[in-house]
Parts: structure tokens; C-alpha cells; sequence
């Protein structure tokens, strides 16, 4: 088998006939020339998903689906490529696009090169731009071009940190080399795990390719898997709280890979520091007493965390007044004195507020 396309399913009923389609357009079925597979993981949904899925699976002989109970993204796709067979893995989100024919040509290219990662253009559309994508011009191999060639470190140092480049669903990742070094999705994370997973496969990848198509198109919409799942739950607080777990995460990465060159250490190092920021940044929002406070900034400088030390960098945030907003918090949130006296401020603000609603 040459690729496994890996699909995770979650209460997904109304999106699935855009799914088929999308993969209908790939041409992968009744192909002698792509030994394809496809794998749609169950993640418990409690719509029809299940059974549209396993309707779908009878009318093609390349198509798995594995009913599994509801334990999140990270475990879906992790079942999705414990029973995977491909000598490559591709995982796909249900609910976008991709244009007509490209993986195929993708995968012409990776058994052809070989890298452990291959990497293809993304872009974001709206719900009105999906049939637009349907009727694309066929393309065709003169329209694929190599436009990177390395490792993971020289990836890095041209795509600004990674920071454009964080999510699975346009990449082709090499099985062995997933197996060689046990990577699999962390099923701690309720979100960003596809962060961690590309930053950790990108950092120890010797040969990476970029191709540049634009294959993969991203639906912006509020009922995504992630919202879907999480949004407006008790979990939602919890997955904010997770850009701590998020910066241990980084921190360990490196310290377990201690032959890391100096430049990926410091990437790895300026995205912990953003998960660092943007956990305060929340709890800066929500408000904790102080003795809470102390306790958990006490735990981040243990652990190696905190304080924050690396420059604020423009690139990372929004253009404008949200730009000066955010280099005046990550001052205050770097500072243990300056981040004490703005939750003294803040917890006082909400008392206000609630003293109001009452």
C-alpha cells in the first residue's frame, strides 16, 4: 500500500457527502495506477455518521472504517494509523477540500523522492467557495513544483518558526519514519495536539519536501471538529489551560533530544514561550487569587517554563492596535511583579463587574 488517508469522524452526518465527494475527486478508487486506502475513524459519534461511513465502505473496496468510543482527536487519529498500512500517512479533517486530483500527483512525488515529510500549499476558503473548487481546472504533473529540499532545521529557518505551518492536514508523513521514532498524537491535548505532532516530526525529519500546489483548502466555519467537540463545554476552559501542559511539552522535547542543533532549540524555545503567553494571558482573563498564583508560577519556574525570555516578535500576532496590545502584555506577563500587580488589577475589575450583574 503506497498512501493511508487517515479521516477522524465525530457527529460529522451533514458533512460527509462533501467528504465522499472530495475523495471521489481524487480518483483514488478503481485507479491501477494508486494503491491507495482510506480509513475513517468513528470517534463515538451520536448522529448517523457511523452508518453513512459504513454505507460508504460497502461501495468501495478500499475504504476502512473502525467504530471507536468518544476519546478525542488525538486518539482517532492515533487508531488511524495503528491501522494504517500506507508507506504513507495523510490525515484529513471531514469537513474540507482539497483540489481535484492533487494527491495523487503528491504521492508521485513522495514515493518518487522519499522524504519523511512532504509538504504542499494550504489555503482558507469560506462555506461559499467550496463548489468553486469542484469545478478548478484539472491539473495536471507541469503544475507541481519542488520549491523546498532539506532538513528540518533549514525548514524551520524559512517558514518563521513554524508558526504558518503547525497543522497534518497538508502533509504526507513517511510510516517508518513515524515508527522509528514512536510518534503519535498526544492524548492529553483536547487541541493544538497537530502543533506538537508537526513541530516534533519537522525537528527530527532529515529530508523534508515543499511542494508548491495549493492542495488542501481549509472551511473556515464554528462547527468544526474542535468546536463541535469542545467549544462551549466545561472543556473549553480546560483546553486554554493546556497551553501550559503545551510548553512542558516543547521543554521536554528538547531536553529528551539533547543532540538538537542550537537553532531548532531556540524555535522550540520561542514556541513555549508563546504557550506560556497565551496560558496568563487566559488566566489573566479569568482571574486566580494570588496564593493560586504563586503556586503556579513557583511550578512553571521548577519546571524550566517560566519566566518568559525570548523578545516578543511582531510576526506572531495581528497587525494594528491588537499588535501594541499584545507587545504591552507580553512585557507585563514576562515580568513575575508586573504579571502580579495586573492580576491584583484584574481580579478587582471582575469583582467590580460582578457586584454590577448583581
Amino acid at each position: 500500500m503506497d498512501l493511508s488517508i487517515i479521516i477522524p469522524l465525530y457527529n460529522c452526518e451533514n458533512y460527509l457527502p462533501l467528504t465522499f465527494r472530495v475523495l471521489e475527486s481524487q480518483e483514488l478508487f478503481h485507479n491501477k495506477d494508486i494503491n491507495a486506502e482510506i480509513i475513517l475513524v468513528d470517534d463515538g459519534s451520536m448522529d448517523n455518521t457511523l452508518s453513512l461511513a459504513k454505507k460508504f465502505q460497502s461501495e468501495r473496496s478500499n475504504v476502512t472504517v473502525i467504530p471507536n468510543s468518544h476519546k478525542g482527536l488525538s486518539e482517532t487519529r492515533n487508531v488511524g494509523l495503528k491501522n494504517s498500512t500506507g508507506k504513507y500517512v495523510y490525515f484529513m479533517d471531514c469537513d474540507d477540500v482539497l483540489y481535484p486530483g492533487c494527491l495523487k500527483y503528491f504521492l508521485k512525488i513522495a514515493l518518487k523522492k522519499e522524504p519523511e515529510i512532504l509538504i504542499f500549499g494550504k489555503e482558507h476558503i469560506s462555506e461559499h467557495d467550496i463548489e468553486p473548487i469542484f469545478h478548478k481546472p484539472k491539473c495536471t504533473e507541469n503544475d507541481f513544483c519542488i520549491s523546498f529540499e532539506g532538513n528540518g532545521e533549514e525548514y524551520i529557518l524559512q517558514t518563521s518558526n513554524l508558526i504558518s505551518q503547525v497543522t497534518v492536514w497538508h502533509k504526507f508523513f513517511k510510516k517508518d519514519f513515524l515508527n522509528l521514532h514512536n510518534f503519535k498524537f498526544d492524548t492529553n491535548l483536547i487541541f493544538a495536539e497537530d502543533t506538537l505532532f508537526t513541530w516534533q516530526t519537522v525537528a527530527l525529519s532529515s529530508h523534508i519536501l515543499y511542494v508548491d500546489f495549493t492542495g488542501y483548502f481549509y472551511v473556515i466555519r464554528p462547527q468544526s471538529y474542535f468546536h463541535s467537540a469542545v467549544k462551549n463545554t466545561p472543556r473549553w476552559k480546560e483546553s486554554r489551560l493546556q497551553q501550559q501542559y503545551l510548553a512542558l511539552s516543547y521543554h521536554n522535547f528538547i531536553k529528551e533530544h539533547p543532540t538538537l542543533t542550537p537553532n531548532i532549540k531556540d524555535s522550540f524555545k520561542v514556541k513555549q514561550d508563546l504557550f506560556i503567553f497565551g496560558y496568563w494571558a487566559f488566566v489573566l482573563r479569568i482571574g486566580i487569587c494570588k496564593d493560586e498564583m504563586k503556586k503556579i508560577i513557583k511550578s512553571q519556574f521548577e519546571a524550566g517554563i517560566y519566566p518568559i525570555t525570548t523578545q516578543y516578535r511582531s510576526i506572531f500576532f495581528e497587525k494594528g492596535i491588537k499588535n501594541y496590545i499584545f507587545r504591552a502584555l507580553w512585557i507585563i506577563i514576562s515580568n513575575e511583579y508586573f504579571l502580579n500587580a495586573a492580576m491584583t488589577v484584574r481580579n478587582f475589575q471582575l469583582k467590580i463587574l460582578k457586584l454590577i450583574r448583581s
